[in-house]
């Protein structure tokens, strides 16, 4: 009886193991369409108004996106992009700075490449430094020049900035 018993045991434990991590796993591709939607406004023609749109489209796919190695380049880019545009459109540091340390900690936690923290890291130090915050505007203007000296295409990751093209 005590075998019967052990065998069941481990043939439910046997089932759940297996049966669990393919029922849990959450797809980041329904907001797939939505992020090409931010994608084409944040990389086109900048107003305030697609600003804003994309912003809010960013913001939707935050809010009801769960973080996980699948997805976490994903809603990395999403927080660094809206903070961006929050920064570009004068929103509140504080709100803009929420973004940027977001997609931070997504970066560090899911070990995401460097290279991809330059232009967060340009536009963080460009905050601090507009809050007369010089000493973490240094901190991050310096860790972006680490990285633009390791990865010099770093710098080529399309609009980092808010002003126009001249």
């Amino acid at each position: 009886m005590k075998r019967i018993i052990i065998a069941v045991f481990a043939t439910l434990a046997c089932v759940l193991i297996v049966r669990l991590p393919g029922q849990v796993k959450p797809s980041f591709q329904p907001y797939k369409q939505l992020y090409d939607k931010a994608e084409a406004l944040f990389n086109g023609s900048a107003t305030d108004s697609t600003d804003s749109v994309a912003i809010t489209l960013y913001a939707t796919i935050i809010n009801k996106l769960a973080v996980t190695y699948e997805n976490a380049s994903f809603l990395y880019n999403c927080y660094e992009r809206s903070g961006i545009l929050k920064q570009g459109l004068g929103y509140n540091s504080t709100g803009i700075l929420q973004d940027y340390y977001a997609a931070l900690q997504i970066q560090k936690a899911y070990h995401l490449s460097d290279s991809a923290l330059f232009r967060l890291l340009l536009s963080a130090g460009n905050v601090h430094y507009m809050n007369s915050i010089f000493d973490s505007s240094v901190y991050y203007l310096t860790w972006a020049e680490k990285i633009i000296n390791r990865y010099p295409s770093a710098g080529l990751a399309g609009r980092w900035c808010w002003w126009p093209d001249w």
